[in-house]
């Protein structure tokens, strides 16, 4: 169960301060802490790799480096740490058809993950941008809500 680090936070603001109870006998996963400064602290898992972990790690993997001729990379590539509204865009509205990433194409299909909100896109994306070997600036939530309303989002 979520509980609230700092009152008057919530899982859904863009200044998300949770954490996942769990018995204080249980040292065996870190607890996820943002600090209003935005740094994390050491050994504990961020808002975005959470999602990251629920929604994508399935088939671009925990490690970012997809599946050979299935599913695309998430390092070094410029899908990735490139233009902002277009990974915006991608994760909002979902891909369909042949791409090129790092030389290798793809044939399939990204669903759509507009369901999730403008914090957690964010969070997500800024985790990928920022991991995996990646060095990309951060995704604001603002930058999310522009696109998302800017584009007509897949049902």
């Amino acid at each position: 169960q979520p509980r609230s680090i700092e009152p008057g936070y919530s899982s859904r603001s863009t200044t998300t301060r949770t954490a996942w109870s769990r018995p204080a006998s249980d040292t065996s996963s870190p607890i996820s802490v943002i600090h209003r400064s935005g740094a994390l602290e050491k050994d504990v898992i961020a808002g975005g790799e959470k999602i990251f972990n629920v929604y994508c790690a399935t088939c671009h993997q925990k490690d970012g480096k997809g599946a050979s001729g299935r599913f695309p990379s998430l390092v070094g590539t410029d899908w990735v740490t490139g233009d902002k509204n277009r990974l915006i865009g991608v994760l909002l509205n979902g891909l369909e058809g042949n791409i090129t990433v790092n030389g290798e194409s793809y044939i399939n299909a990204m669903p759509q993950h507009s369901f999730l909100s403008n914090d957690e896109v964010a969070n997500v994306l800024t985790y990928i941008r920022q991991n995996f070997g990646n060095k990309a600036s951060e995704i604001k939530a603002g930058e999310v809500k522009a696109i998302r309303g800017a584009q007509p989002v897949k049902k």
